[in-house]
């Protein structure tokens, strides 16, 4: 009722997928991949990796739809799919979950990976295909954070006033007051607005960063 692949469909594209050769031949070139073994050669498909790349992957990738899994609902969205490089007859296929959004380590974990996936694994899939991602964006607006815009003003220190202070100031047990500064920062939270302290100064090796600010 609920199943994401027909039967017949999906059985007749891994048996077409099992006559295919597997080894690489030199017919099919990949234009953006240079081979391992010698740089300075092309490297090669095999007719497996064709094939999927002309059928399922064209047909799939770049579609929603929302998985039925373990009593719950998965809004994902098809980033990839591309023959498994096994002996086998294994898909690689790589979404994005929607309820990831924020983790920006397991979205590119998602992307990148992918997971493997044969006959048996696609044809249990159940869930709904989507016409477009408006279903998808209603998570993302449920998770986004939309709490009022704060000014942090963060206390720092920079260290290349010290060469312009003086003998006295340098041996002062105050001399940290002489180095400070004030870096604003607007956020929603704390961390955020830390966070974003230390990306702005990622590339200022002078600023002694402090976790002391006020709110204006």
């Amino acid at each position: 009722m609920y199943k994401l692949f027909n039967y017949q469909k999906i059985r007749k594209f891994f048996d077409i997928l099992e006559r295919k050769e597997r080894s690489t031949s030199t017919i099919y070139i990949n234009p953006n991949a240079k081979s391992w073994l010698n740089t300075n050669q092309p490297c090669y498909y095999c007719a497996r990796e064709v094939f999927v790349n002309r059928t399922i992957a064209k047909w799939f990738k770049g579609k929603y739809l929302i998985l039925f899994e373990n009593g719950y609902k998965k809004y994902l969205f098809v980033s990839h799919i591309s023959y498994g490089l096994t002996w086998g007859l294994d898909l690689y296929i790589s979404t994005l979950n929607y309820a990831s959004f924020g983790n920006t380590e397991k979205v590119l974990g998602q992307l990148l990976e992918g997971n493997k996936y044969n006959f048996n694994d696609l044809y249990n899939l159940e869930g709904i295909w989507c016409e477009d991602s408006s279903q998808h964006k209603q998570i993302l607006n449920l998770l986004k954070l939309d709490l009022p815009i704060l000014k942090f003003k963060y206390k720092v220190y920079n260290t290349d006033l010290f060469k312009s202070l003086t003998k006295k100031q340098k041996t002062s047990k105050n001399v940290y007051e002489y180095l400070t500064e004030y870096i604003e920062i607007e956020a929603m939270t704390e961390n955020e607005s830390y966070k974003k302290l230390k990306l702005e100064t990622k590339d200022k090796p002078q600023y002694i960063l402090t976790d002391k600010f006020e709110i204006i």
